[in-house]
């Protein structure tokens, strides 16, 4: 008597005995190292994408933070301007110039650590009092260039752009801003 399984023929050994099945694959409880070696290749190299997109996001993270504040410390010299021009200070505003930008906002941010130091830490804020200058040491400066340099810091400094006025034969003042001290591309 002839038995088959799964399209294949019954093999029988000696007369009496049961018939066999060819064994094709024969399969272990567990991973086998090759498996391992794999699965652990695999993983690392999902582990290194998302790393490497994870640190470009923070990065454009910390330029949207560092455009943010640039926007807000403008604002705040605009609105100290305005003041000083409504209380007819006008002389006044080109000493903006000489002042820290982050005096004029509400609540300095939590990374302005002050007075520019002999080592700055990164991803911190900071006033140079002797140049009038702010500065920004970035965190990741990948994608931060200027020309053809990687850039370690930024550095700021308050612009009040003066006009002739020919009705007083002096100097009035036309706005007020913050302009980059060495021009830079980030992303």
């Amino acid at each position: 008597m002839s038995v088959s399984f799964v399209g294949f023929p019954a093999r029988g050994g000696l007369a009496g005995e049961a018939p066999t099945i060819p064994v094709l694959f024969k399969r272990s409880a567990g991973f086998g190292l090759l498996e391992l070696v794999l699965l652990l290749c695999v993983a690392a190299v999902l582990v290194t994408l998302m790393g490497r997109g994870l640190l470009y996001y923070e990065e454009r993270a910390e330029r949207a933070a560092v455009e943010l504040l640039l926007e807000q410390m403008r604002k705040g010299l605009q609105i100290q301007m305005t003041e000083l021009i409504f209380s007819n200070r006008q002389a006044q505003v080109a000493e903006l110039e000489k002042t820290n930008p982050m005096k004029w906002l509400e609540v300095p941010p939590a990374n302005y650590a002050g007075d520019y130091p002999a080592k700055p830490r990164s991803g911190k804020w900071y006033y140079e009092p002797q140049q009038h200058q702010i500065v920004y040491v970035p965190d990741n400066n990948a994608y931060l260039k200027a020309g053809e340099a990687t850039l370690k810091e930024l550095r700021f400094a308050v612009v009040v752009p003066m006009l002739s006025d020919p009705a007083t034969g002096g100097k009035t003042p036309s706005g007020v801003g913050l302009k980059p001290l060495r021009p830079y591309q980030w992303f």
